[in-house]
């Protein structure tokens, strides 16, 4: 009897240490309870996205067969619209495209590809803007600064700020170039002897001598050429490692600059390479251009503010500081010879469309083919996600 008892409870121990095992293994490989998710603060009142100081991650946003449909839909309109250029169509960080269509010269029948380079003309007065900012930031000037804090001599400087510079509303007048003036320092004192147009902040009107100066002032402060700085502190920090500018030498674009105009095809050779100085002589790619977008609207160069500042109109034009925005989206454009370059990024649904033409088709406003590329991307991710503001 009392073998049968002793056995009973070493069977029932056994069964006790068993099942406390497993239950203790099951609690162990449990999930831990969710938490409730943190509301993120809404702040209606500001027009742009959050700026976020971390690159967002590059996510697979479209099943790859939806991103080969749109990637064909867009190569057709290219065909349909006769773009000779390079597009680019990017979204939340993602290149869904990026393609050539037509050739970088004409003669040799070379093709144009995601790599082509062009001069992007005008685009390049936001690589200075975002350098004058910076500086801002820094605490080496402000906006509301006076030209003659940098310049005491010139005319009626105390009443014109960096800001009538940036948003072309200084009234200062284009200049006659003459074959001496090679440097940023001779354009600023060819700016001083020519009398304005109009008084400081009295109406927009665009001219290059505005960044000139800008230009000028930034190599004062600095102590460096306006490329140097621009390089180091724009394209370096933006990852624009396919982006330099125009050389008096030799232009340094890997496409050939045509016009096209009364069904006739003219190519270009030859420019005043000193007239873009500091304004427009800015090389890139369709990729790099991108870059730049990303990196500015995620606060890899400038704050969430300065974006503000830059984007906010100083006028009826709707131009802001070196660039344009007209609330849905943010854009430049830049015309050099047969080179034209739009660059257009849309706040809402973070939509970029680049694009980059050496052949120059008078009559055609290249900013439409832009939204009509858009609009064609756009409807891919309506079905999917509602879009609104992050």
């Amino acid at each position: 009897m009392k073998i049968k008892i002793a056995f009973t409870f070493i069977i029932l121990t056994i069964i006790i240490v068993f099942v406390t095992s497993v239950w203790t293994t099951i609690s162990s490989e449990s999930p831990p309870p969710l938490s409730e998710p943190k509301a993120k603060p809404s702040n209606p009142s500001n027009p742009l996205p959050e700026i976020k100081t971390e690159e967002p991650p590059k996510q697979k946003i479209l099943s790859e067969a939806k991103k080969l449909e749109l990637q064909n839909e867009i190569r057709q309109y290219l065909i349909q619209q006769n773009i000779n250029g390079t597009v680019l169509v990017g979204r939340k960080g993602e290149i869904l495209f990026n393609e050539g269509n037509g050739y970088s010269n004409m003669d040799t029948m070379e093709l144009l590809q995601p790599t082509t380079t062009y001069s992007v003309g005008s685009i390049s007065k936001c690589f200075i803007a975002v350098s004058i900012l910076q500086l801002c930031e820094q605490g080496s000037m402000a906006l509301s600064d006076p030209i003659s804090k940098f310049i005491p001599a010139f005319p009626n400087g105390q009443n014109i700020t960096l800001t009538h510079l940036l948003s072309h509303t200084s009234g200062l007048s284009p200049i006659e170039w003459k074959t001496e003036m090679t440097t940023l320092t001779d354009f600023r004192d060819a700016i001083m002897k020519t009398p304005p147009l109009y008084q400081p902040g009295a109406k927009w009107d665009y001219q290059d001598v505005n960044y000139m100066l800008l230009s000028s002032i930034i190599e004062q402060v600095t102590g460096q050429t306006i490329h140097d700085y621009i390089n180091n502190h724009v394209f370096q920090k933006a990852g624009m490692t396919s982006t330099t500018f125009i050389k008096p030498q030799g232009a340094g674009m890997t496409s050939t600059s045509y016009e096209f105009k009364d069904n006739h095809l003219k190519p270009f050779s030859g420019f005043n390479y000193y007239l873009v100085l500091g304004n427009g002589d800015v090389v890139s790619t369709t990729e790099d251009m991108y870059k730049f977008d990303e990196s500015l609207m995620n606060g890899k160069l400038i704050s969430q503010k300065s974006v503000e500042d830059m984007l906010t109109p100083r006028s009826d034009s709707t131009y802001g500081l070196g660039i344009y925005n007209n609330s849905t989206y943010f854009h430049n454009r830049g015309v050099l010879l047969g080179w034209e370059s739009q660059n257009q990024y849309y706040l809402k649904d973070h939509i970029a469309v680049i694009i980059m033409e050496n052949v120059r088709v008078v009559g055609r406003d290249i900013g439409v083919s832009a939204i009509n590329i858009s609009d064609i991307t756009r409807k891919y991710f309506e079905v999917e996600e509602n879009l609104v503001m992050p």
